[in-house]
């Protein structure tokens, strides 16, 4: 299995959990960039300490806090 696909798999995974629905594109892509960006900032500031986990813990924090887990429309 491929890192992408992984990824994919994991961020629709939490969508489906948080909102009961996969991501879409536009959402998967912005996710994915974060985790990206996350990763190799850890790196070069050498917090390099479970750097995907504290990454993956930034995108659950962000799912939970959004404005579609916390109002019905």
């Amino acid at each position: 299995m491929s890192e992408s696909n992984s990824t994919t798999k994991r961020v629709n995974f939490a969508f489906q959990l948080a909102y009961g629905r996969p991501s879409s594109d536009g959402e998967l892509l912005q996710l994915t960039t974060f985790l990206k960006q996350f990763e190799e900032g850890s790196v070069k500031q050498k917090r390099i300490v479970d750097v995907e986990r504290q990454a993956w813990t930034a995108v659950a924090r962000t799912i939970l806090t959004s404005n579609e887990f916390f109002f019905v429309d």
